[in-house]
C-alpha cells in the first residue's frame, strides 16, 4: 500500500502550489481543497487497537487521530488562522442536535459499545471543529473557490485511475491507497462487475462522490461561470461514474442532475406539482425502464447477480427491523449496530446468516439510523433532510448562496436514493463531504 507516501507526495504538491500560487491565491482556498482531494484515502492516525475484529458500525471500531483534526492543528501556525465562533447562531443548531444524538447514545442502556459511538462523535466534532474554524477566517468566495478547485483536482485524479483499472486493467492501482480496494472494485472477487475506485475503497463511494461533485459543477455550467473547466470535469466525472459501474449510481445520476438542472432553471417553481409529475416524472420514469429493460446498459441490471444482490439486502433489512424492535425509541447507540447483532444472536431467530450480513454494515442508512437512534433519532433525520430540501430551494429562489445550496439539493437527494440500498454515504471517507456541504450551505444561508 503506497498511501503514506503518496500523502506526503501529495502534502509537497500543495505546499509548493502555496508557495508558487502565492500572491494569485489564498492559502486557504489550497487548504480546503487538499482536504477535499485527500478525504478519500482516509489518512487518519490510528490510537490504540480495536477491542472488536469486526466493524462497530458503518465508520468502524477502530479509534483515529482524524484528518480534520490534524489540518485544525496545522491551520494555527501555518495560516495565522484565529477561531472565532458564534455558539449560539441559529444556523448551528443542528450541530447541537446532532450532539444530543451523541449523548442519547452514550447514556442508552442497549449501547454495547460506547467506544464505537466515540469514534463517531471523534469524527463529528474534528470535521465541524475545521470548518469552523475556516469559517471564522475566510469568506464565502474562498470557500467556494476551494470547493472549486478540490472537486477540480480530484476529480482528474479519479479519472486517471479509472482509466488504469478497469479500462487498462492495471489491478494495481486499485491496493495503491486501501488494503482491500481490489475485493472493492471486483466486487469481493465478481471480475464480471469489475469497477473503478479511484482515491476510494469501493466503486459505490468513488460514484456517490462524483455524483455530488457533478451538481457542483452544474451550477457553474448552468451560471456561465468557468464554462471550460467545468465542462471538462463534470464530463469525466460522469466517464469516471460510468466506469464503476455501480447500478443504483445510474439511476441517481440521472435523477439528481435532472432535478437540479430543473430546480436551477425553475427556481421558484414548484417540483411535485400535478403537471410536473406529469411533464417531468413520467418521462423520467420512461427513461428508467429503458435503461433498465432495453439499454445496452441492462444486462448489468437483468443479467447479472441483481436478484443475489435484492435477497441479500433484503436480509439485512429483516435484521434491521428485527433489532428496531429490540429498541424502538432510542436504538442501540450510533455507530454500534453490528456489535449489537453479535451480541444478540437470539433476535435474529432462524435466520441462517453467512459472516457477510454480521461483518458488514446495513446496506440501507436510513435502517442504520432506525436501528442506531431509534424513532427519536430517525425522525431528527427525516426533518433534518426535508429542512435542508426546503431552505436551500428558498435561497435558490432569491438568487442567495446557490451553488452550495444546490449542492446541498443534490446531496440530499444522493443520500436518500442512493441511501436505500447501500450504507457508503455514512463511511469514513463520504461522511465528511456530507458534513462539509451542510456545515457551509447552513452557515451562509442569505449570502448573495
Amino acid at each position: 500500500m503506497f498511501k503514506l507516501e503518496f500523502f506526503i507526495i501529495w502534502s509537497i504538491f500543495y505546499l509548493c502550489r502555496i508557495l508558487f500560487l502565492k500572491k494569485e491565491t489564498n492559502p486557504a482556498v489550497l487548504l480546503i481543497s487538499f482536504f477535499l482531494s485527500i478525504t478519500p484515502l482516509q489518512v487518519n492516525i490510528p490510537i490504540g487497537k480495536s477491542e472488536y475484529q469486526i466493524l462497530s458500525g458503518s465508520l468502524g471500531s477502530q479509534m483515529y487521530i482524524f484528518l480534520p483534526f490534524i489540518l485544525f492543528c496545522l491551520a494555527f501556525p501555518l495560516f495565522q488562522f484565529k477561531l472565532k465562533m458564534d455558539w449560539w447562531d441559529k444556523r448551528n443548531r443542528w450541530i447541537w442536535i446532532v450532539l444530543g444524538l451523541f449523548g442519547m447514545s452514550f447514556l442508552n442502556s442497549d449501547n454495547e459499545n460506547s467506544t464505537g459511538t466515540l469514534v463517531a462523535l471523534c469524527l463529528f466534532s474534528s470535521c465541524i471543529l475545521f470548518f469552523a474554524t475556516i469559517n471564522s477566517n475566510v469568506s464565502y468566495k474562498t470557500i467556494l473557490k476551494g470547493t472549486y478547485d478540490g472537486f477540480f483536482v480530484l476529480g482528474i485524479a479519479n479519472f486517471i485511475l479509472a482509466v488504469c483499472f478497469p479500462i487498462l486493467n492495471m489491478k494495481i492501482v486499485t491496493t495503491l491507497f486501501h488494503l482491500t480496494g481490489d475485493v472493492g472494485a471486483t466486487r469481493m472477487g465478481s471480475e464480471s462487475r469489475a469497477g473503478a475506485i479511484g482515491f476510494f475503497a469501493h466503486p459505490g463511494a468513488l460514484a456517490l462522490y462524483s455524483t455530488i461533485s457533478s451538481v457542483f459543477f452544474l451550477f457553474y455550467i448552468l451560471n456561465k461561470q468557468n464554462v471550460k473547466k467545468s465542462n471538462f470535469i463534470f464530463l469525466l466525472n460522469l466517464v469516471t461514474i460510468v466506469l464503476t459501474f455501480s447500478r443504483t449510481t445510474y439511476l441517481v445520476y440521472i435523477l439528481v442532475i435532472f432535478l437540479s438542472y430543473y430546480i436551477l432553471k425553475n427556481p421558484k417553481k414548484s417540483i411535485f406539482s400535478l403537471k410536473n409529475v406529469l411533464r417531468l416524472f413520467l418521462p423520467l420514469g420512461l427513461l428508467f425502464l429503458w435503461i433498465i429493460v432495453f439499454s445496452p446498459l441492462s444486462d448489468i441490471f437483468l443479467e447479472s447477480d441483481v436478484n443475489q444482490q435484492f435477497d441479500n439486502r433484503a436480509l439485512h433489512w429483516l435484521m434491521a427491523i428485527e433489532a428496531f424492535k429490540q429498541a424502538p425509541i432510542f436504538g442501540v447507540g450510533l455507530n454500534t449496530h453490528l456489535i449489537y447483532f453479535s451480541k444478540h444472536p437470539t433476535i435474529l431467530k432462524n435466520l441462517e446468516l453467512s459472516p457477510f450480513f454480521l461483518e458488514n454494515p446495513i446496506h440501507n442508512i436510513h435502517l442504520i439510523l432506525l436501528v442506531e437512534l431509534g424513532l427519536v433519532g430517525f425522525i431528527m433525520w427525516i426533518i433534518f433532510l426535508g429542512r435542508s430540501v426546503a431552505n436551500s430551494k428558498f435561497d435558490i429562489s432569491k438568487g442567495q448562496n446557490t451553488a452550495l445550496s444546490i449542492t446541498q439539493i443534490g446531496t440530499v437527494i444522493v443520500y436518500i436514493f442512493y441511501g436505500l440500498t447501500g450504507w457508503a454515504p455514512f463511511s469514513l471517507n463520504i461522511l465528511p463531504y456530507f458534513l462539509f456541504i451542510m456545515y457551509f450551505a447552513e452557515k451562509y444561508r442569505g449570502v448573495h
